[in-house]
């Protein structure tokens, strides 16, 4: 079947996660349903008491881990599972029964961690990437002292990332970009700052 739109395999017409994700990495990425024992502000009385409408009673989370296991044990035991189904999949680990940040923000930290964990060591590009967005925080936190404009920043710090030596982006990146919306974008600040520099907007306001 002819898929006529360009950001989509299964035919749909807006860019898919799916897509991205696939194209990204080279394959199917799945994500891997874990409960970490959240409840819901809609469950628990702070806003009311039920649940919402559209989520089961279990929160969403019908195909999620076990709660009583640990959740690198529950990444475990659902990527077995999909595993069956998908050969060869990487997995992303989400945390899917009733609202997964209503915790505080140590018990969140300790359970991204420990999800993070269950991915193992980073990759050299993911620590290529850290390494620009470093730099890149560090440029903008320094602009007293260099002045150089904030928005070369995020100018290069993209442009790094498909240097040779560096390879993180790569030519699908590139042809997956909308330029007709981002052109279309620039030219509308263009007039914008045209406008500005030659009064426009002073003139509209007092006409």
């Amino acid at each position: 079947m002819h898929n006529p739109f360009p950001y989509s395999d299964t035919n749909k017409r807006y860019h898919t996660f799916d897509y991205f994700l696939r194209h990204r990495f080279g394959g199917k990425v799945a994500k891997v349903s874990l409960d970490a024992g959240f409840t819901c502000p809609n469950i628990d009385g702070s806003k009311g008491v039920g649940g919402c409408t559209y989520c089961s009673a279990k929160g969403s989370g019908d195909f999620a881990g076990d709660k009583n296991l640990p959740l690198r044990d529950q990444f475990e035991q659902v990527r077995q599972v999909m595993d069956r189904k998908w050969p060869g999949t990487r997995y992303i680990p989400y945390f899917q029964a009733h609202t997964n940040t209503y915790a505080p923000l140590p018990v969140l930290r300790e359970k991204f961690e420990e999800a993070l964990a269950s991915l193992g060591r980073l990759s050299v590009k993911e620590w290529k990437i850290i390494v620009v967005l470093v730099a890149l925080v560090i440029f903008l936190f320094t602009h007293q002292y260099h002045h150089i404009n904030m928005v070369y920043g995020f100018i290069f710090a993209p442009m790094i990332l498909y240097l040779p030596g560096v390879n993180v982006g790569t030519q699908q990146d590139l042809k997956d970009v909308q330029f007709s919306v981002l052109f279309f974008i620039i030219a509308c600040m263009g007039i914008g700052s045209a406008g500005s520099a030659v009064g426009f907007g002073q003139y509209v306001s007092v006409s």
